[in-house]
């Protein structure tokens, strides 16, 4: 269950003791980015470093990730932000979703929110705005107003959860729902609410949760197995 909603693990080099996270998907949600492998390559570009060249997102899809991880990210939505905005003045100018066209026929509800955010915020620190960005749509302009005035206030990131803060998180849950494309998407944010595995040393629902994860566990087992029979989970050969 846990290697179906992590997409980051760390590894603490043995000798070093240096964490690094290795990431097997874009994001967290993989209905997020539903671009494989081999447009993500094509569409990025190398970056020379002193280790070495590496290759990072460009274009399109280096903003459309950029917008995804400024709400799921409630911690850093400031620096996320400044990146969209330079992001979107490498290109030239213009919005988000003049440059991100729409996904599998859903709406780009990310992508709107973050053009109506970064001109939120632009305005409110020097007038301007990040090449054209237009007012916040009326649907946005209550979210806007809600994240803007989360930005200002201190608090700290919370490493456990507790009934006092579960209300909070899961309307955090259910806003990040609301912004996932698709009822896979948005099924993804609910079991994910369901099986945070902070729970497990606060809350102590891992014998609570065995008969969920028995019910559930042979249905993914299945659908693992046909899956594998028709080519999907074999991966590619990469040298």
């Amino acid at each position: 269950m846990f290697m179906l909603l992590a997409n980051v693990f760390d590894y603490v080099h043995p000798a070093t003791g240096q964490l690094v996270e290795l990431h097997h998907r874009m994001t967290l949600n993989p209905h997020w980015t539903p671009a494989g492998f081999a447009e993500l390559y094509r569409t990025s570009v190398r970056i020379d470093t002193a280790q070495g060249p590496i290759r990072g997102l460009d274009g399109p899809q280096l903003i459309s990730y950029l917008c995804w991880h400024a709400f799921a990210h409630a911690g850093f939505r400031l620096k996320w932000i400044c990146d969209i905005v330079r992001a979107l003045r490498r290109e030239g100018g213009g919005t988000a979703a003049q440059l991100c066209p729409a996904s599998g026929g859903f709406p780009q509800k990310h992508i709107e929110l973050a053009d109506a955010l970064a001109s939120q915020v632009l305005a409110e620190v020097d007038g301007s705005g990040p090449g054209g960005v237009p007012a916040a749509r009326r649907s946005w302009r209550r979210h806007v107003a809600r994240i803007v005035a989360d930005m200002e206030a201190p608090q700290d990131l919370p490493t456990e959860r507790s009934f006092r803060t579960l209300r909070s998180e899961l309307a955090f849950r259910l806003f990040i729902a609301r912004l996932s494309p698709g009822l896979k998407g948005k099924g993804y944010e609910l079991l994910r609410a369901a099986t945070d595995p902070r729970d497990v040393p606060v809350l102590r629902l891992r014998a609570r949760y065995a008969p969920a994860y028995a019910l559930v566990g042979p249905v993914l087992a299945l659908h693992r197995w046909f899956s594998r029979r028709r080519g999907k989970n074999v991966l590619p050969h990469l040298d």
